[in-house]
């Protein structure tokens, strides 16, 4: 699998609709993703922003580093609920990328990933690196399982 998810579309029965993601979700997607991976927490993950962009710069930057991450929307009645980005990997396993507002709806998350898992390569590993606690049930239904749980501490000095 390579590149965007072109032309994809399923309805689930719950009213529900998984699609490839359109350039038109960036702007949402990119607002969720910066708020749930802020730069001063995700300076070690495995991505740059710069490849997940629609546009003629986003193509440029996946074209010179060789990255073809392709991209699923979940809507209910037009209004976009969340997406989730595949990243291949030089390594064994691949890297899932989970953009939700910040109350999300379990359905549509649950819907979004069991889609996303049926369209993966079963031989290879993927993992996704998201805040923990939150829709564990969503996680866990949709058939993936908790490997590693990291909470972010901070201690202010002076005050």
């Amino acid at each position: 699998m390579r590149g965007e998810a072109f032309g994809y579309r399923l309805t689930a029965e719950n009213g529900l609709t998984i699609t490839s993601r359109s350039a038109g979700h960036w702007s949402q997607q990119s607002s969720w993703l910066n708020r749930l991976y802020p730069r001063e927490l995700s300076w070690h993950l495995p991505v740059n922003w710069k490849a997940l962009e629609p546009g003629f710069s986003g193509k440029l930057y996946r074209l010179m580093n060789l990255t073809f991450p392709c991209h699923w929307a979940v809507q209910r009645e037009g209004v976009l609920l969340g997406v989730l980005t595949w990243q291949r990997s030089f390594g064994n396993t691949d890297h899932l990328w989970l953009a939700t507002p910040e109350i999300m709806q379990e359905d549509a998350v649950r819907e979004l990933l069991t889609c996303t898992r049926r369209r993966l390569s079963s031989r290879r590993l993927a993992r996704l690196n998201y805040p923990a606690a939150q829709s564990e049930d969503a996680f866990r239904s949709a058939g993936y399982e908790a490997v590693q749980t990291l909470l972010w501490m901070e201690y202010r000095l002076g005050g």
